[in-house]
């Protein structure tokens, strides 16, 4: 075994720290594990999780997390065993936190947490925004030279872990959402989008919030954006649940 990563971003960020074609799926690494270890006929025997996993690379992504059990998740650290003993390598995407801490408790040296890094602010960025925006957006040359001054500010700061946080408050078609999407153009290549609007009933204080961590949440959309421009859409026109 040569190294457990532990990949949080998207799935394009994900792939690329898979260099070896030969794969085996956490799922399958699973069901494979389970089955071996709860045959009462025939014991476990190692050299079958030898030849299955030599010389590969075992993956996971976002959505093999979904498919196991919760006490799977909480024992993961203890089922990975043999692969980090036969494997090449461990590739997980956005694994749940409590995996996170498992590998790095029982495997310290071998575990390293690799972040993708969104392209921050550059003054040209800002530039080419105040030069288009006007091509897109008629009539609102307040908020242009607000906006102007806030992102300016924002490119200025030296700490850009706390997000930039915009309201664009309007009646419908002043071009709220336009100036969004022309932000995720400039600055992300596209725009991360949740319609709030949707979310009108009780599961979605599930989505919104978390339930259990084989559901689809707010927080796993985050995880796996390709942008890190978020437009939460109609944000006033959320159910009352969420209010």
């Amino acid at each position: 075994m040569r190294k457990i990563k532990l990949v949080i971003g998207p799935r394009s960020f994900f792939d690329k720290q898979i260099t070896m074609p030969d794969l085996i799926a956490l799922e399958t690494y699973v069901t494979f594990y389970d089955q071996t270890n709860h045959n009462v006929i025939e014991a476990a025997d190692e050299d079958k999780f030898r030849q299955k996993l030599s010389g590969k690379t075992l993956y996971g992504t976002s959505e093999s997390f979904a498919a196991i059990t919760q006490s799977g998740i909480e024992t993961l650290s203890e089922s990975l065993r043999l692969a980090v003993e036969f494997a090449e390598n461990i590739v997980l995407q956005n694994p749940p936190r409590v995996v996170v801490h498992q590998l790095m408790a029982s495997y310290p040296d071998k575990t390293e947490v690799l972040k993708n890094k969104f392209l921050e602010i550059s003054k040209d960025d800002i530039k080419e925004f105040y030069e288009k925006f006007p091509e897109n957006i008629y009539s609102q040359r307040n908020a242009l030279q607000t906006l102007f001054t806030v992102l300016t500010e924002y490119q200025h700061r030296s700490n850009h872990h706390i997000p930039l946080v915009l309201m664009f408050y309007g009646p419908s078609g002043v071009g709220k959402t336009e100036a969004a999407n022309l932000l995720g153009e400039i600055l992300s290549g596209t725009l991360s989008r949740q319609q709030l609007s949707m979310f009108q009933n009780p599961s979605a204080a599930d989505y919104l919030f978390g339930a259990e961590h084989s559901q689809r949440s707010f927080a796993w959309d985050l995880a796996n954006r390709e942008s890190n421009v978020i437009l939460l859409d109609e944000f006033d026109k959320l159910g009352n649940l969420i209010k």
